[in-house]
């Protein structure tokens, strides 16, 4: 039988992740929490490497810019990145930010102050558009009426098994 195409990718995948993560945690002292996914085209601060804290189980999509330091004001912060949080595509999470656990953050958003917990934050300068909602592994959104998550990759890749 036939290995599937998607199967490889996912394995190349995940191995490249596990590798890039390696390499921030060890190399560059970022404080990233295990099974957090980081896309290839993020941007992670390296002005302030040890500065940037992300939690279990996130998403960090790509053209994600995570700031650590102003150069203008010469301030070195650290910036926080909860459990369970989708950082949509093409989003800037400034310095001295904390996005709380299970955290939704819209594509394009710029989060210019502290988002709380179980949040959806849109926009520029982003702002919570809804409060109380559950998250599961990688911001997943918890289906509000059945409170059952949804169909996860593994799931959604046997229907072509």
């Amino acid at each position: 039988m036939k290995y599937p195409i998607y199967k490889i990718r996912n394995n190349i995948y995940h191995y490249s992740s596990a590798l890039r993560r390696f390499m921030y945690r060890k190399i560059y002292g970022m404080n990233i929490g295990s099974n957090t996914r980081i896309s290839r085209h993020a941007k992670l601060d390296r002005t302030n490497p040890k500065g940037i804290h992300i939690g279990m189980d996130s998403q960090i999509t790509f053209g994600v810019v995570i700031l650590t330091h102003d150069f203008i004001n010469r301030k070195q912060v650290n910036t926080y990145v909860g459990d369970c949080v989708f950082l949509g595509g093409n989003s800037i999470i400034l310095p001295g930010v904390r996005v709380g656990n299970h955290c939704i953050i819209g594509t394009g958003s710029v989060v210019t102050k502290d988002i709380p917990d179980n949040s959806i934050a849109v926009g520029n300068p982003a702002r919570v558009i809804k409060t109380g909602i559950a998250t599961g592994e990688y911001g997943i959104l918890i289906n509000d009426e059945t409170d059952e998550k949804l169909p996860s990759e593994s799931q959604l890749y046997e229907q072509f098994d």
